[in-house]
C-alpha cells in the first residue's frame, strides 16, 4: 500500500485533473444552457486554472516525494560500498546507480 508512494501521489494528481475538467465542461454546459455566457466563460477560465495549479502542486510533491526515495537508495548503497570498502570503479552495478558529479 505505502511502496512507490510518490508514482501513486503523481497519478492522483492525473486523475482529479482529469475528473474535474470533466466536472467543469458539464457545469459550463449547463450555464450556457441556461444562457448565462458570462459565467460560462468564468466557470472555464477559473475552473481550468484552479484545477491545474491544484495539480500541479500535488504532481510536484508527488515528484519530491519520488526523488527524496532515490535518495535516500543511492545514500544507501554509497554507504554501504563505504561500509565494506568496496571500491566504486570495480564493481558496474553501484557505477550505473551513482550520479556523476
Amino acid at each position: 500500500m505505502f511502496e512507490n508512494i510518490g508514482e501513486k501521489i503523481k497519478g492522483l494528481a492525473v486523475a482529479l485533473f482529469s475528473i474535474v475538467i470533466v466536472i467543469v465542461v458539464l457545469v459550463a454546459l449547463y450555464w450556457l444552457a441556461e444562457g448565462e455566457l458570462l459565467a460560462c466563460i468564468l466557470t472555464l477560465v477559473f475552473g481550468i486554472g484552479g484545477v491545474w495549479v491544484s495539480s500541479i502542486m500535488i504532481y510536484a510533491f508527488g515528484e519530491l516525494v519520488d526523488n527524496s526515495s532515490k535518495t535516500v537508495s543511492l545514500l544507501q548503497d554509497a554507504r554501504y560500498m563505504q561500509r565494506y570498502g568496496i571500491d566504486e570503479n570495480s564493481n558496474d552495478e553501484y557505477d550505473e546507480k551513482l550520479p556523476e558529479l
